[in-house]
């Protein structure tokens, strides 16, 4: 199939179902928010997007991956110290600039 023709072909089908505009990039896009603030491993994403490496979708998906690491460190910190006290906030900033 060429690809014009898959893009025409979703374009239809985006308009039959009532939708203004979705592009196939849009759905590359969605698929990898969706499976990232999931939980969903790099390495997995990365494979149906055809990337040849994690680091490109690493890369492409930064500022995802930013905001996963933000949620992270207080669920760190409650592991670490469970039964104590939550996690205060901006535990993120402490762990990531102590040296």
């Amino acid at each position: 199939m060429i690809p014009d023709q898959v893009a025409q072909r979703f374009a239809a089908k985006v308009r039959k179902l009532g939708f203004s505009h979705l592009a196939l990039t849009g759905l590359r896009h969605g698929y990898t928010t969706l499976m990232l603030t999931d939980g969903v491993n790099l390495k997995v994403v990365s494979k149906p997007l055809g990337h040849s490496c994690i680091t490109i979708t690493g890369d492409l998906c930064s500022h995802l991956l930013l905001g996963l690491q933000e949620e992270a460190a207080p669920r760190l910190v409650q592991r670490l110290f469970r039964n104590r006290r939550p996690a205060p906030e901006g535990t993120w900033i402490l762990l990531t600039n102590s040296r």
